[in-house]
């Protein structure tokens, strides 16, 4: 079996053992009846002191980038060169690359793999803004039944077995200022305040404008005068 195809099945494990989670707590199996009012997200947590990377690791470091995101995957790839290429859930390339003919490997334009190489450093280099200690539950923050899931894959080759991905990142709501997502890395006890822009950068390249956030909050318009009072 090939690297390619253990790391697609891995994906598709980890993506499976979410999908059980949330079912379980859709159904609410094995779950109580006391379920209370939660206080105001970010009240009374213990905040960390200035920004913080989020992964230890680098572009360099990475063979593959998989996002799931509502419901639809998307994987940022290397092909045996180490080029940069993008495929979705159902084989397809996007990102401007060709799909290759018998013998040919997976390849992209040099606009597009330059394109994906920079996306992919900016995500790796992600800082959060801040981390709390929760004192909610997952559900709370959107971490419960995330909409975006998020794994690395490292550049270990020729090594046989499953390998662990490098990181799991679970994108859950965003704050009450909509200016930051609340994140958690797998294993980790402290949530994320991660930076709004990095979420959508990422989607946009991996699934779409039009299926992204936008880079800032929308702006409320202002309400219209009361011309009763004039």
């Amino acid at each position: 079996m090939s690297c390619r195809r253990r790391r697609l099945i891995l994906t598709w494990a980890v993506f499976a053992g979410l999908l059980a989670v949330i079912l379980a707590t859709e159904f609410d199996i094995g779950g109580g009846d006391g379920a209370t009012a939660p206080d105001m997200r970010g009240d009374g947590h213990r905040h960390g002191a200035g920004e913080r990377r989020m992964f230890t690791f680098g572009e360099a470091e990475v063979e593959g980038v998989d996002v799931l995101y509502r419901g639809r995957a998307a994987s940022l790839m290397r092909n045996s060169e180490g080029r940069w290429f993008q495929h979705d859930a159902v084989h397809h390339h996007s990102i401007g690359a060709t799909a290759p003919r018998p013998g040919e490997r997976h390849r992209a334009t040099a606009e597009a793999e330059a394109r994906i190489a920079k996306q992919v450093a900016i995500t790796t280099a992600m800082k959060a803004d801040r981390r709390i200690l929760p004192k909610q539950g997952l559900a709370d923050y959107g971490l419960e039944k995330p909409a975006m899931v998020v794994l690395f894959h490292g550049r270990e080759v020729n090594k046989i077995g499953y390998r662990a991905p490098l990181a799991v990142l679970y994108v859950g709501d965003p704050d009450p200022t909509e200016y930051a997502y609340y994140a958690r890395c797998e294993g980790d006890e402290e949530i994320s305040l991660i930076p709004r822009f990095q979420i959508s950068l990422l989607v946009t390249l991996t699934h779409g404008a039009g299926a992204a956030p936008t880079l800032e909050p929308k702006a409320v318009p202002a309400p219209a005068p009361d011309k009763s009072l004039r």
